[in-house]
């Protein structure tokens, strides 16, 4: 290659270097904490786009045969862990029977119901949501953004899902529906926020199996917030979308902050428990490659990086395409298959199935 060919192709490589490196600081961004790094603790929900730019110059500089194909060679490899991760790909757990499972688990962000999408029935006939809760062959239900009162008055008289789930335990915002007894359970409040987690203890086939239900610190962003973020998704360089993506990129720092602080809080009671079975699920409002995410796994196995396939988007609303609803387990647990059902979207999230094995 001449020297006017490298001249010009000096910008492109430059260009990917910076895009490599930021791939990778995207994929091990979760191990920073928040509290100590606001803002470089967000780097993983740029980890998608990054992968698909990183991609974009490997195919660039494959047909110039050109050493600069070396930086997003590196850089992909480096990040493989992340990748699968963010897309697992146990394509044939996610096809195969699990009619030997020992727990079906379905955790599901219900939305109020739906009433916030503008869903307006409460029956089970009228409600897409309630009506999906009422066909579910899982054993063990966790939900979010429940009012117990609704679900309990859609369901009265309604004797088959009372024998189905004879056992059940709620807040204000979180219910646990099991077929099996309950022994015991509690609810787990974080200071100056409405999050929470549900706490219960579960006699499954005579093995006792502690689940978590949680809804974590969200985002709580107003209408006007959302218009300006996709102002700035629409227009970049106009200073009112700035001024907006700045206001919303504020919320999500805060919220990742208080986020933190609520998975410690988790972290510390998962050392205490003496279950030998652990199931947390529910709304994380976190992707996989976050701080939150990080150190659940340290601790437990993620379900659907076990045994999903493809990348799991689990929030459908205000073009936040992300797997912020997360299943994890102990290692005393074989997850035999986890994928999220999209056949209902009365809710801002899709329902997760995930079937487990109990070793």
């Amino acid at each position: 290659m001449g020297l006017t060919g490298k001249i010009l192709l000096f910008p492109v490589a430059v260009a990917n270097i910076i895009v490599s490196a930021a791939l990778i600081a995207s994929a091990y961004s979760g191990i920073l904490n928040p509290e100590f790094y606001p803002v470089l603790s967000l780097a993983g929900m740029a980890f998608p786009v990054l992968w698909l730019v990183n991609m974009l110059f490997l195919f660039f500089w494959l047909p110039l045969k050109n050493r600069g194909i070396w930086f997003s060679i590196t850089a992909a490899v480096l990040t493989i862990p992340s990748a699968l991760d963010y897309c697992p790909l146990h394509a044939g757990k996610a096809l195969k029977s699990t009619g030997n499972a020992d727990i079906e688990l379905l955790s599901y962000n219900v939305y109020g119901f739906g009433f916030s999408k503008g869903v307006t029935g409460r029956g089970i006939t009228d409600n897409p949501i309630l009506s999906y809760i009422d066909g579910s062959e899982a054993g063990l239900i966790c939900l979010q953004e429940a009012n117990p009162h609704v679900l309990k008055a859609a369901m009265e008289g309604n004797r088959d899902f009372h024998e189905r789930f004879p056992y059940s335990c709620n807040t204000e915002i979180l219910t646990t529906l099991s077929r099996w007894p309950i022994l015991d359970w509690c609810k787990i409040s974080f200071p100056d926020t409405r999050n929470q987690c549900l706490y219960c203890r579960i006699s499954v086939h005579g093995r006792v199996v502690a689940v978590i239900n949680c809804h974590l610190q969200s985002l709580s962003l107003r209408q006007d917030e959302i218009n300006d973020y996709y102002r700035m998704l629409e227009h970049p360089k106009d200073s009112l979308s700035y001024n907006g993506g700045r206001s919303v990129l504020n919320k999500l720092i805060r919220a990742n902050v208080m986020r933190s602080g609520q998975i410690l809080t988790l972290a510390e009671l998962l050392e205490a428990e003496t279950a030998e079975y652990i199931v947390v699920c529910g709304d994380f409002n976190d992707t996989p490659l976050s701080y939150a995410h990080h150190v659940m796994s340290k601790k437990l196995t993620d379900a659907y990086a076990a045994g999903g396939f493809g990348p799991g988007v689990t929030y459908n609303m205000n073009r936040l395409y992300f797997r912020i609803d997360h299943t994890f387990c102990s290692s005393t647990m074989e997850t035999l298959c986890s994928r999220v059902d999209r056949s209902v979207s009365a809710s801002d999230h899709y329902p997760v199935l995930t079937s487990f094995r109990l070793k």
